[in-house]
């Protein structure tokens, strides 16, 4: 097939690259696009204008921590049998000569290692290397990475080419970290990144756009016209000797309307095979077969259409019989027959030609409602015996596809579940997006409901979510007033909280509950900026307010203001009966973390540890403040004394499930400390580190804890003798006067921020 439109794009792109490439300029491009638009099509096309080879990157779907960095050294390795540099075991024979140091290295290497034995036939034992296996994961980890990295700059630095990344949404943190570093360092290549959504896009743009080195272009494709589907459908029905005339254009109607290419290309292929199949047929068309289906055979098609694949043969079965007691598993067969669904192990799919047919609004609209209702009483009648989170995926996936908002509502709870059961702060904040998607539909059914899911948001720690709900409500009370002033807060938008609170506090009296909740979180913003006189005076005015729910809160956010951390521990522990007596378990873990907190600064290690246990108990199967219980376990085994590898493995787990900057800067922070104590600030992991604290300094809001970094980086740059960069942050330091010295006076950063109830009846007694 030829290439259709994108000829500004085109046109764009050529200029851009013949211009740099005369310049010998790294060039980095973001394609973007919806799925199914033609990125990958239009990727093919302008690297017809390459003189570089190229290589794609395709890493698996794991957002595992460096895996798409692994992936592209490993092609780098296999590429340099085609062109003129070493492939990673010859680099090292010649780093190297020492076939004991070399074979050591080699096996050090093991994650890479072992793609490249398998490749190669070496029968290698890999755990040999170390006697203890428990920690041999942890210590290839560390070892690998270093390596790794190495060998790339060594090809980068030998050859020009063209990295392809065509799933740039699976590119995890610590890969676009070393693959950013590469493209600033070594000119003449071009990096090609290929995104389904702005987000992906802005997570490459902050990595790469302050530097000067490189060009950088993001082309967003649009879908194309009408005309030019036509004209791309006109080419596949040529390519697979179809005619026009015998393919039923309602199949085709909801992928024109997105532009999806892929899609269209399915679909007819799809409607080829089955024409093929089916040869016996004298029906014209798939639509026809269908109706001419039984009853209970067309259930089955819409029941699988509803769910495809997410429920059993068994469970489907059971649905089915609710709605016609004479339904046989041989409809299922027959269906399977016609080649109008498909079975995978014990899943029944439905093909996409089929589901354009079924999802017709006119098509059999009383045989949907019917299954429709057997359906969702089904699931509802085991939902109500049993907590199932696939059941809560297929009703709330329906309730969306069908606009069914009112039914959506009945399932908050559930989904509150579901949201807090991930492992992962990634993995919520991909399930929650289907919501964030139809929000605007939400609101034109029923603002209610949009608090519904703003507190939903607030409370899985999706602030920047929430904020997405609350900024589309229509009416404003006392309940939404405190919520937005608390997003605003989390979203770590201190100064705006400020403003707000102070722009409406006025309107309320001073002894009301409205005006102490409100007082309550402008504190917490004035702490935060670095404002305690002014948060101690407000404090001063509310402190009275004992009858308050949130009273208690307010106790503990008074510590602040005190520096003895003996003090501070009793105000904790005068509150802690208090907050255990309610009968929210999220809210005493909270408390049971702070509290942990508090014994470590007062020199009690041991208190500290029973404290995080009883907030594990607090939380149960709640993963949603697993980082904080990992963080604070790593930070008091440095008031133990306690420095091993254990401290960078609970501090790396926590990394990879926290969401919020605070808490990334304590992690990062509390990793320097750890290299700084263990004499190990030479190595690459140290060093990324203090990258990436630089970075999150330049654009942080935080003014409260940053002497504390800049204290750390000031020791750090003292110790690697970069005078330069150690006086930088010593004249940055407002408050500590630090002289030069060998001893390190450490500090450490591992507060957990507060965080109050939205809805505030579920502290009450």
């Amino acid at each position: 097939m030829s290439f259709i439109d994108r000829e500004n794009e085109r046109s764009s792109f050529k200029n851009n690259y013949q211009v740099n490439m005369q310049n010998n300029i790294n060039q980095v491009y973001i394609i973007e696009a919806d799925h199914g638009i033609g990125k990958t099509e239009f990727i093919r096309e302008v690297s017809k204008y390459f003189s570089n080879f190229s290589l794609e990157i395709n890493g698996e779907d794991n957002y595992q921590e460096l895996s798409i960095f692994k992936s592209m050294v490993l092609e780098l390795d296999k590429a340099s049998y085609e062109h003129t540099y070493d492939d990673f075991k010859s680099y090292y024979e010649k780093k190297i000569n020492n076939n004991k140091a070399f074979n050591l290295l080699f096996k050090v290497t093991a994650l890479f290692g072992q793609a490249l034995a398998k490749r190669k036939n070496l029968d290698i034992n890999f755990e040999s290397l170390i006697g203890y296996t428990v920690k041999y994961d942890q210590f290839i980890l560390n070892a690998q990475t270093e390596n790794l990295f190495e060998y790339a700059e060594y090809v980068f630095a030998s050859v020009n080419m063209n990295i392809i990344f065509p799933h740039a949404k699976l590119i995890d943190s610590g890969s676009l970290n070393l693959i950013s570093q590469l493209i600033v360092k070594y000119a003449g290549n071009i990096f090609i990144f290929e995104s389904d959504n702005n987000d992906t896009s802005l997570k490459i743009e902050q990595y790469l756009k302050n530097s000067h080195k490189i060009f950088f272009k993001k082309y967003i494709l649009n879908k194309l016209s009408g005309n030019h589907i036509e004209e791309y459908i006109n080419q596949l029905l040529s390519d697979l000797k179809l005619e026009a005339k015998n393919i039923d254009s309602s199949i085709l109607k909801d992928s024109i309307k997105k532009g999806d290419l892929d899609e269209i290309e399915s679909i007819l292929k799809d409607f080829n095979n089955r024409l093929e199949i089916d040869n016996s047929s004298k029906m014209r068309s798939i639509k026809e077969i269908i109706l001419n289906l039984s009853n209970s055979q067309n259930a089955a098609l819409i029941l699988i259409n509803y769910t495809n694949g997410k429920l059993n043969s068994e469970e489907l079965t059971n649905i089915l019989n609710d709605l016609d007691p004479y339904f046989s598993w041989e409809d299922i067969n027959f269906l399977l027959d016609k080649n109008l669904i498909e079975q995978i192990d014990d899943t029944i799919l439905m093909l996409p030609f089929v589901t354009n047919i079924l999802n017709e609004k006119e098509f059999m609209q009383y045989l949907k409602s019917a299954v429709s209702s057997a359906f969702i009483r089904n699931l509802n009648k085991k939902l109500n015996k049993e907590y199932n989170s696939r059941y809560v995926d297929i009703l709330v996936d329906y309730y969306l596809n069908n606009n069914q908002f009112y039914q959506l509502k009945t399932l908050i709870t559930l989904i509150d579940c579901r949201l807090k059961n991930f492992n992962t702060q990634s993995e919520r904040i991909d399930y929650f997006q289907k919501f964030v998607t139809i929000r605007h539909g939400l609101q034109k059914y029923n603002s209610d409901i949009l608090v519904d899911f703003a507190k939903l948001a607030y409370n899985s720690n999706l602030y920047t979510e929430a904020m997405q709900f609350i900024e589309l409500i229509d009416f404003i009370d006392d309940d939404i007033i405190f919520i937005k002033a608390l997003v605003l807060n989390r979203c770590e938008k201190f100064k705006e909280s400020k403003n707000y609170i102070n722009n409406v506090i006025n309107n309320y009296s001073k002894q009301s509950s409205v005006y102490f909740n409100l007082s309550l979180i402008l504190i917490m913003d004035l702490i935060q900026l670095n404002q305690k006189e002014e948060a101690y005076s407000i404090y001063n005015i509310v402190k009275s307010y004992t009858n308050e729910v949130l009273y208690p809160y307010l106790i503990r956010i008074s510590n602040v203001f005190c520096d003895d951390y003996l003090e501070k521990l009793n105000i904790v522990k005068s509150i802690t009966d208090t907050i255990y007596k309610t009968n929210n378990s999220e809210f005493c873990g909270l408390h049971a973390i702070y509290l942990a907190y508090s014994y470590a600064l007062a020199d009690q290690p041991e208190m500290a540890e029973k404290s995080l246990l009883d907030a594990r108990t607090f939380f149960g199967n709640n993963l949603l403040y697993n980082h904080m219980i990992l963080h604070n376990e790593a930070t008091i085994k440095f008031h133990k004394q306690d420095i091993d590898d254990e401290i960078v493995s609970l501090l790396n787990n926590a990394k990879i499930t926290t969401y919020d900057e605070y808490d990334r800067f304590a992690i990062n922070n509390n990793l320097l400390v750890y290299y700084i104590l263990s004499d190990n600030i030479s190595c690459f992991d140290c060093y990324k580190i203090v990258q990436e604290l630089e970075g999150m300094l330049k654009k942080t809001d935080f003014v409260r804890f940053i002497d504390k970094i800049y204290y750390n980086l000031y020791f750090y740059y003292s110790k690697m003798y970069n005078m330069e960069k150690s006086e930088h942050y010593r004249l940055k330091l407002s408050k500590e006067n630090i002289l030069y010295s060998d001893t390190y006076k450490y500090k450490l950063m591992y507060e957990t921020s507060w965080k109050l109830p939205i809805n505030i009846k579920m502290v009450k007694n």
